[in-house]
């Protein structure tokens, strides 16, 4: 309930900024089936399309819940899909939560598996596994049995979002749409599955080396039984609520500098330098002079800058 509230709250916010003007026409032009309801305005439009606006609106800005240790956000591909077909199936939230559990216990394994190689390999590990997160949701929601959403899953692997790292690329605003595009994916993925459609079954030898050079299968079933008890959860493993509008990995280095600047009374005239240690894939994110604000939120000068001279958490907490 909490991840499905949190997800709520970045969709209602995303709905206001960046592009959700422009991808809110575009759903709105296509027509359909009515489907699902288009938050938080209540037109109505086909599901596959309501989880393309919703996973948009959630992911521009980096707002959204993350499982660091699988470099993914869960919330923005899975609750979208869970709430469109729940809706178009007119199901309540005692079908909705486990479909929402399940489609964060099989992203994440996933993602653990080829952690942290995939990112450093260039793929945008959010897409990526998202799309995988949003088939099995809406898998369970259509009632696939284990071969069937076994198939979905192959098949979204082979119509995975491939976009890289360049997301965070200064003068684009594409990257609001990877959210989208991966709740979509894996919804065509679960679709295509109920009507008959086969997909890869072979995910250690067949898809694991092709995202990463360096990965982990056993993590996949890592914490369960022979007999298919669960001893370990990933929804209950350290998914983090985020408080800043910015990339994730720069939360720690935030918090520091928030801390020292108000234990110490530090003016930003004072400053001459800030120096962070961090690990490798924070200092990717290094931008000096950003030109937009989608490239601001990835930028670690930019956002350290903004607290020292505020002052303010609130000044990195929303659009």
């Amino acid at each position: 309930r909490q991840r499905i509230l949190d997800t709520l709250g970045c969709m209602v916010a995303g709905y206001h900024a960046g592009i959700a003007d422009a991808i809110r026409s575009y759903v709105l032009a296509q027509g359909g089936a009515r489907e699902a309801t288009l938050l938080p305005h209540g037109q109505k439009t086909t599901a596959a399309l309501a989880g393309l606006a919703h996973g948009s609106y959630i992911h521009g800005l980096e707002l959204s819940d993350a499982a660091p240790r699988a470099t993914v956000h869960p919330g923005k591909e899975i609750v979208p899909a869970a709430l469109a077909y729940a809706e178009r199936h007119r199901v309540g939230g005692a079908a909705m939560l486990p479909a929402v559990a399940a489609g964060y216990e099989v992203e994440i394994r996933i993602g653990r598996s080829v952690f942290p190689g995939a990112f450093y390999r260039g793929w945008w590990t959010p897409g990526v596994f998202g799309a995988i997160g949003s088939a099995v949701t809406a898998g369970y929601l259509l009632g696939l049995d284990a071969t069937r959403l076994s198939d979905a899953i192959g098949i979204v692997m082979n119509l995975l979002p491939a976009t890289t790292t360049r997301a965070n690329e200064e003068g684009q605003s594409f990257k609001w749409l990877i959210g989208g595009h991966a709740c979509g994916s894996g919804l065509l993925a679960a679709e295509m599955a109920a009507r008959g459609a086969t997909g890869m079954r072979d995910i250690v030898n067949a898809w694991l080396p092709v995202i990463s050079d360096e990965y982990h299968a056993e993590r996949l079933t890592e914490g369960i039984s022979s007999e298919g008890a669960f001893e370990q959860w990933e929804l209950l493993s350290g998914i983090l609520t985020k408080y800043y509008a910015t990339v994730g990995c720069m939360t720690v280095a935030l918090d520091e500098t928030f801390d020292l600047i108000m234990q110490h009374d530090i003016n930003a005239r004072e400053i001459d330098e800030i120096e962070v240690e961090c690990m490798q894939r924070l200092a990717l994110f290094d931008t000096r002079h950003p030109e937009n604000e989608l490239a601001a939120r990835a930028s670690l000068p930019y956002c350290l800058a903004v607290a020292a001279c505020t002052r303010d958490r609130s000044q990195l907490l929303g659009p």
